[in-house]
């Protein structure tokens, strides 16, 4: 076995793994926003994480990250489509992909960090029962008092206090095991 790397290529190294990793939020993002399927946004993005590591040598230090990662994750997008539909694929006209990609790079890194909670979120309240993701949309979403809710479902104002009590529990609990399990 040999002795950790350690240096300016170990340096480097970090650097790197850190930028991905900060990244992470806004890859989902932009992928999801090239990609037709939902389910297969994270995979494309795994596959451009490797890529990415695979190619760090080429990515000159002081240039844009975000903006040689997106171009990255593009290529991977086309790729997994061309893959899922042979040659009947539709893809984004190139000015496109790259509007969205520039508007991705521009943004701050806390808003692509909290992108991976707004994902989880998303992906728990679609794992709920449709009636119950209705009511957490009208009550929380879009603003509904609890009296207005109880009265637009036929429910009682006590009733559905207890109901939407039990669905955030559930939805706290959801949302701890997603952002545990593939933190962004």
């Amino acid at each position: 076995m040999s002795a950790p790397q350690s240096g300016p290529a170990a340096d480097a190294d970090e650097e790197f793994v850190r930028s991905i990793t900060e990244l992470q939020g806004a890859l989902l993002a932009y992928v999801l926003c090239l990609s037709p399927a939902d389910r297969e946004a994270e995979d494309i993005v795994q596959r451009c994480n490797i890529v990415l590591w695979r190619k760090r040598e080429s990515f000159a230090p002081g240039t844009n990250f975000k903006a040689w990662a997106f171009a990255v994750a593009r290529w991977e997008v086309l790729a997994v489509m061309k893959e899922r539909r042979g040659d009947a694929w539709l893809v984004f006209e190139d000015e496109v992909a790259e509007l969205i990609g520039d508007h991705f790079a521009g943004m701050p890194d806390e808003v692509c960090a909290n992108f991976g909670r707004s994902e989880a979120l998303r992906q728990c309240l679609d794992a709920l029962p449709q009636a119950h993701r209705g009511l957490v949309i009208e009550r929380y979403a879009e603003g509904y008092s609890v009296d207005e809710c109880a009265e637009r479902n036929g429910r009682s104002p006590a009733g559905l206090r207890v109901t939407l009590h039990r669905l955030r529990q559930v939805l706290r609990k959801c949302l701890v095991e997603k952002l545990e399990n593939h933190p962004r």
